[in-house]
């Protein structure tokens, strides 16, 4: 049921303006999922928060984000949280192609370096940057429908921030393992600030 939620989640948000009750939305795809989610008793749930493919990608370039996956998004939060269930959200996905947005090889991408100098993306200040900036935009994030910045809406468990970090291959011996903690600990810490 949880596949393709997102882009479910970005059809039904669709033209809604700010403001409008989650429950105008009817009955559709995403309340039938967290219905389901909430009577087997789930209590959070993990989404991601990323693109999929060149049509659907919440950052397309550095900053620039469609408005249209962001509304589907908050569609996913303020029925998870209508339904008692909390959300971790994940915002970066390692596997996904250079040209998908909010994956790994796109930020590196971005940096200005190709794919095969990967391991850049633990390291180099301009894509660290980005990434705080992507995230600070999440955190900033106002819901289409309740109306409360991310940061502070309780359907928000937390942030899953990168799924399946892991150094790029062949690269685990070459002090990669240590880069890897320090991007995870200090991108931790612009969270944990950005929410408090």
């Amino acid at each position: 049921a949880w596949v393709n939620l997102n882009r479910q989640a970005a059809a039904v948000a669709g033209n809604a303006p700010p403001g409008t009750p989650i429950e105008r939305l009817g009955e559709n795809y995403v309340t039938k999922v967290f219905d389901q989610a909430r009577d087997a008793g789930f209590n959070i749930v993990r989404v991601f928060g990323h693109g999929e493919e060149t049509s659907f990608m919440l950052q397309k370039s550095p900053g620039q984000y469609d408005e249209r996956i962001f509304k589907g998004l908050d569609c996913i939060n303020a029925v998870a949280g209508s339904r008692g269930v909390r959300v971790l959200f994940v915002p970066i996905n390692m596997w996904l192609s250079p040209h998908v947005g909010d994956g790994f090889p796109a930020y590196v991408e971005w940096g200005g370096f190709p794919v095969s100098e990967s391991d850049k993306f633990w390291t180099d200040d301009r894509i660290r940057s980005m990434v705080r900036n992507h995230f600070t935009t999440l955190l900033n994030r106002k819901n289409t429908f309740s109306g409360v910045a991310w940061k502070d809406d309780p359907a928000i468990f937390g942030f899953n921030l990168f799924n399946e970090p892991r150094c790029p291959f062949g690269q685990d011996k070459a002090g990669c393992p240590a880069k890897v903690t320090a991007w995870v600990v200090e991108m931790s810490e612009h969270i944990k600030v950005g929410r408090s």
